[in-house]
């Protein structure tokens, strides 16, 4: 299995709560997501919303699959993620992080159904 992490923009928010959804990298404001996917880059799970600024690291140890990780390359993933962001809904997400686990959860079983058919 092999693992990566996405941030899914969103707009920001204003108070001081709302820093952590900021990723320096990204130089954007939304949640991160991680997930595995099988070596032909098919998602398999996705994490629940994490703060924006969290590593992908730090989030596969917080969810306990920094075993799962392997050195095959990053493509297969980078696919999973591409067919999952063809969802238009995920341009402008603009809901709680808990709400995007699960909108992010069912668009992962409909992109696996779309892609058997």
């Amino acid at each position: 299995m092999l693992i990566d992490g996405t941030l899914i923009p969103t707009r920001r928010h204003t108070g001081k709560d709302n820093r952590k959804n900021y990723s320096g990298k990204h130089k954007r404001h939304g949640p991160h997501f991680l997930a595995l996917t099988d070596e032909r880059g098919r998602l398999i799970w996705i994490s629940a919303a994490r703060p924006g600024r969290t590593h992908d690291i730090t989030a596969a140890r917080h969810d306990h699959i920094v075993e799962h990780l392997k050195a095959a390359g990053r493509a297969p993933v980078e696919h999973g993620f591409a067919h999952l962001k063809t969802w238009r809904i995920l341009t402008k997400l603009r809901t709680s992080p808990a709400r995007a686990t699960n909108l992010l959860r069912a668009l992962l079983v409909l992109t696996n159904l779309e892609l058997d058919r």
